[in-house]
């Protein structure tokens, strides 16, 4: 039996159904972050949609964006919307990451014998600012939120 390659069509990027993405530069940590938002597809409740902000948004957001969609539709939970938190270059992710998820520059004795650049960590303060009073009030502008949930 011959095991013959099928024909494809030129392959073309992935998209999630009912999401969207885009870029906003923060003030607080001078940096580009790369946003995307699923809203549900059930109407708002009257208080407004909860939300998920999701870090690591360009690894975890499709995988709670489709979960919270399904979770609403097939368990009837209340619908919620998610916010997944990434960055426009992929590559630099671990290094951003770093930088955005740590409070403080650690010293060589609790880094271990990994160089410690300074300008790589302790942007946890600047981040949490950038989420607060950011990107949850453009969040609250763009869909109708529960800010309690």
């Amino acid at each position: 039996m011959s095991t013959a390659v099928p024909a494809v069509t030129k392959p073309v990027p992935a998209l999630l159904p009912l999401a969207v993405q885009f870029d906003i530069e923060s003030a607080n940590t001078g940096r580009t972050y790369r946003i995307y938002l699923s809203k549900p597809v059930a109407p708002a409740p009257a208080s407004g949609y909860g939300v998920l902000y999701v870090l690591d948004g360009d690894a975890a957001f499709a995988t709670a964006a489709t979960q919270a969609i399904l979770a609403s539709l097939l368990d009837g939970r209340k619908p919620v919307g998610v916010v997944g938190i990434g960055y426009p270059d992929a590559m630099a992710t671990m290094s951003l990451r770093t930088r955005d998820l740590t409070p403080y520059v650690p010293t060589a004795e609790t880094l271990g014998s990994r160089p410690v650049e300074p300008q790589d960590w302790g942007g946890g303060d600047a981040f949490n600012e950038f989420m607060q009073k950011e990107l949850r009030p453009l969040i609250e502008s763009m869909a109708r939120v529960d800010k309690s949930d």
